[in-house]
């Protein structure tokens, strides 16, 4: 592959009282060597679990914790940052090389609100170490702000739980800093890093798979890390797309979102913005899943049915300022509901992505300088445009259409504008900041796109 990678991977476990044997640094550094230029990726997997008094070693439940384990848990952060430090040191002075640190640590999910009766609410929120900065971050208290506890787990009567979770990401994104990323930030200061859903986004945020427009400030390590996966799940029956203001999700309604590549693609489309508009200079590493991927339970995600929009989506992202794409395509599916692809298939999956990549880097010349479409994303819209500033001072868009739109106009001239061999899109260049917008030619044509200031 020309633009793919495969990165390392620190296997094992790490929990008080009991741990695996530590891969050989020696190895993982000679195994560094052999990565291209930038390509240096190691994936900290073992400590993954290791947070907040995990109760059960290697497990891939992360709700699961120990009796009395709290949110302020530093024996795991002294553990964790004690072992992986020397364990780094040995990595570096075999010559090991870093370029990339990348996270799938979910451990703030045992302290969120789902998983929490209000029994443990209330304990947490009178704890008084909550009144105390915590992990290099505000208190947990000044984090929540104003929010009303007995209503944490009344989540169709109030947003307090949305103030709850919010904060709770926040403090194990401190957890995560401290224990992880400082001493890799210490040894190799020009590393970049992410983890997985570890996002900027309190500017008008983008609703989940579930629905709910969740803020988050729980950043890991140098770039936001949005999960583009095409998800929706409880987002296409318990809301409605918002009659008043078509970006955002309500209530009440008379149209639903629906499990399509469309709808997988705005859905994502989403996410990313709200990252990029929440903290413009900040870059992307989103995970982005084999385009073959069903979904937790099959038809959650509906990209299988037709991949133009994977790669339209991901097109959009690299326009959003994306530096790195982390391709989750596992050899074996091993979750509920996926598809059994075979590793031929997987092998096709991944040559697909090699070959949109390529096609984006030679159009973007890289990584974008800028993003100039950040607002949010009209769920009923048809069109969508995506642009970005290029190194050389060009603009470049994608603009990708509904399955049902065969034919765009320009808005300006009126005149028929071909779409490129994919069928749902084209890329533009321009001189200026200034959108190129289409039209259908009808009357019900949706412009979705404008400058910003």
């Amino acid at each position: 592959m020309k633009h793919i990678s495969e990165m390392m991977f620190l296997d094992g476990y790490c929990m008080p009282g009991t741990s695996s044997p530590l891969p050989s640094a020696k190895a993982m550094a000679l195994q560094s060597l052999k990565l291209p230029p930038g390509r240096a990726a190691l994936q900290w997997w073992r400590y993954s679990n290791s947070l907040f008094m995990p109760a059960v070693p290697d497990t891939l439940a992360f709700t699961q914790i120990a009796p009395g384990a709290n949110l302020w848990d530093a024996t795991s952060v002294n553990m964790v940052k004690s072992e992986w430090s020397a364990w780094l040191a040995a990595y570096k002075n075999a010559g090991g090389r870093l370029d990339l640190l990348v996270g799938d640590c979910e451990r703030w999910g045992v302290f969120q609100s789902w998983n929490l009766n209000q029994e443990r609410i209330n304990a947490i929120a009178n704890d008084r170490r909550g009144w105390a900065p915590a992990f290099g971050e505000a208190a947990f208290r000044s984090l929540l702000g104003p929010t009303n506890f007995t209503l944490v787990k009344q989540p169709y009567l109030s947003s307090d739980y949305m103030r709850w979770d919010a904060a709770v990401g926040t403090i194990a994104r401190g957890a995560m800093m401290r224990a992880v990323w400082d001493p890799a930030a210490a040894l190799y200061p020009t590393v970049r890093g992410s983890n997985y859903a570890g996002v900027e986004m309190t500017n008008n945020p983008a609703p989940d798979c579930n629905g709910h427009p969740q803020p988050n400030s729980n950043q890991f390590g140098t770039a936001s890390s949005p999960v583009a996966y095409g998800q929706i799940e409880y987002a296409a029956t318990s809301w409605f797309i918002d009659n008043q203001n078509p970006t955002s999700l309500a209530k009440t309604g008379s149209m639903h979102l629906q499990n399509t590549p469309w709808f997988s693609f705005l859905m994502d489309m989403q996410q990313g913005r709200a990252c990029r508009r929440s903290a413009p200079t900040v870059p992307l590493q989103p995970w982005v899943a084999i385009q073959l991927w069903k979904g937790r339970i099959a038809g959650f995600v509906s990209y299988p049915s037709d991949m133009r929009y994977h790669d339209e989506m991901v097109r959009h992202y690299a326009l959003l300022g994306t530096e790195t794409f982390l391709y989750w395509n596992p050899l074996a599916s091993h979750l509920g509901g996926e598809s059994k692809w075979t590793e031929a298939e997987r092998a096709d999956c991944a040559r697909r992505f090699d070959a949109a990549i390529d096609d984006i880097n030679r159009r973007t010349l890289g990584v974008v300088d800028s993003t100039t479409t950040v607002e949010a994303v009209r769920f009923d819209a048809r069109i969508l445009t995506t642009g970005a500033r290029r190194i050389d001072g060009k603009w470049i868009w994608r603009t990708t259409v509904h399955p049902d739109v065969h034919v765009l106009r320009n808005a300006l001239t009126g005149a028929s504008v071909p779409l490129d061999a994919s069928g749902i899109g084209r890329w533009d260049v321009t001189d200026t900041a200034t959108p190129p917008v289409f039209t259908e030619p009808s009357s019900r044509s949706k412009i979705v796109v404008a400058p910003t200031n």
